[in-house]
């Protein structure tokens, strides 16, 4: 990339990663657990990457593992592998938690395939990290409609999600043009078709577990 090229003032552009390998401030992951629970106690990422949401999830008490296709490091059970390729069925009773690969299109297939096996009993629980419009789409809408979260929890103040590379490099990643929530499915919810409650995750603090009644979970 060119030093020199102009950029946007608020936004530092980067070119995009091959495998769409984006990576969350590590706050995205420690606030959700501060604010979801994870009914098994286990928690599956299966684009773990460097390990972000592994590293939450066992500072907040959980038994935390996942896979990638490639190994990048993180320091938790992983197997790598796509997430197309896995036997579910070996994760019964494990709660997904995962900022998914940044690109629509896949995005779409990893969302559908990881909901068809929370409503198939595989799972406790889906909580997905995605761009805070990615339901808006024509295309999306109606599997949404279908398949309502339960929760929607829109990251405050907007987080920066730049590429892994730039991140293990160590380079200044500020300044995100794209908003992002965790979309939380529960299998309670999709049998109900309750519509989904938003909510905001801040970065700071201020929300907690007090703030969902009993019968949210």
């Amino acid at each position: 990339m060119n030093a020199e090229a102009p950029r946007p003032s608020n936004a530092q552009v980067w070119p995009r990663h091959s495998d769409n390998w984006y990576v969350e401030e590590t706050w995205c992951d420690k606030r959700i657990f501060d604010v979801e629970d994870v009914p098994g106690g286990m928690v599956y990422d299966p684009h773990c990457g460097m390990g972000r949401v592994l590293d939450a999830a066992a500072a907040a008490g959980h038994f935390a593992f996942g896979s990638d296709i490639r190994n990048r490091g993180a320091k938790h059970p992983v197997t790598i592998s796509s997430v197309f390729d896995l036997d579910f069925e070996k994760l019964r009773g494990a709660s997904v938690f995962s900022n998914p690969p940044y690109s629509r299109a896949q995005g779409r297939k990893i969302v559908e395939l990881l909901v068809s096996d929370l409503a198939a009993g595989t799972f406790d629980k889906v909580a997905l990290i995605l761009p805070a419009t990615f339901m808006y789409s024509d295309r999306a809408a109606p599997w949404f409609e279908a398949n309502k979260p339960a929760r929607v929890w829109i990251m405050v103040p907007r987080p920066s999600m730049p590429p892994g590379d730039v991140v293990e490099l160590g380079l200044d990643a500020k300044g995100g043009k794209e908003d992002f929530a965790w979309h939380v499915w529960t299998a309670e919810n999709l049998v109900l078709g309750a519509d989904p409650v938003f909510r905001w995750l801040r970065r700071d603090g201020f929300n907690n577990r007090l703030f969902l009644n009993q019968e949210e979970r």
